[in-house]
């Protein structure tokens, strides 16, 4: 699928990338010219397809609606043969494929990994810890650019505790999150990034901690309720 992009001019040195409704924007400076701005791009090509895939499958994925309350798709997501990604739930199908690849809405493994329950799990963490490392990066790295302050590091890892992203020793600027973050819808994904940006400014949960939080997401509370159903993604293995 080749990339068409929509150029917009802005005065700051960055390039910023954003997949919205399946069309790609590329702000960047004045005076960077055409042929420049294309190569980044093309560079960042895989990123944005995977972007606009899993956009227009949330658009036409009814299946969303339905992840809580539903046994039998818990039961079906625990044996990965369904999986959840950025919000939608996806079907688990063997294919003729020799890597892990996402096709409609459905996610396609190879038929041998496929039959088995342990490689089946391994093919899909893996695919989940690679569009993590490919999309979740950029939008941590994105909302660093849009408030001026980037991070010093990303991590993304599987967090043995309860948390989605851990939140000590902050003071230098190091991001640490759980690859599975993924899974969840933009909104929250977008919360738990500025959790973790607010603590460069605020160590502890205290009351200008969340003076911080509110400056960002006024409605954080809301979204932190929301989170809360999610956390059963935490336990599968």
């Amino acid at each position: 699928m080749e990339i068409c992009a929509v150029i917009k001019r802005h005065h700051k040195n960055s390039v910023d990338i954003l997949v919205k409704n399946g069309e790609v924007v590329v702000c960047a400076p004045y005076g960077l010219d055409e042929e420049s701005i294309v190569k980044i791009v093309k560079g960042n090509a895989d990123y944005c397809r995977k972007k606009i895939d899993i956009q227009q499958n949330s658009s036409n994925n009814c299946k969303s609606t339905c992840v809580f309350g539903n046994v039998s798709l818990a039961a079906e997501m625990f044996s990965c043969k369904k999986v959840l990604l950025a919000g939608v739930v996806f079907e688990v199908v063997p294919g003729d494929v020799a890597k892990t690849a996402l096709s409609a809405s459905k996610l396609i493994v190879n038929e041998k990994c496929f039959d088995d329950t342990i490689r089946r799990k391994k093919a899909v963490v893996s695919f989940l810890k690679e569009i993590a490392n490919q999309c979740l990066r950029k939008e941590i790295s994105q909302f660093g650019t849009n408030i001026a302050l980037c991070p010093a590091a990303i991590n993304l890892t599987k967090l043995k505790s309860a948390g989605w992203i851990r939140c000590k020793d902050m003071a230098n600027r190091v991001v640490t999150m759980d690859y599975r973050v993924i899974q969840l819808p933009f909104e929250l994904r977008n919360y738990l990034i500025a959790h973790v940006f607010s603590h460069f400014f605020q160590p502890g949960h205290d009351v200008e901690f969340f003076r911080v939080l509110s400056n960002y997401l006024p409605n954080f509370d809301a979204l932190q309720t929301r989170l809360d159903a999610y956390s059963f993604l935490k336990e599968i293995e």
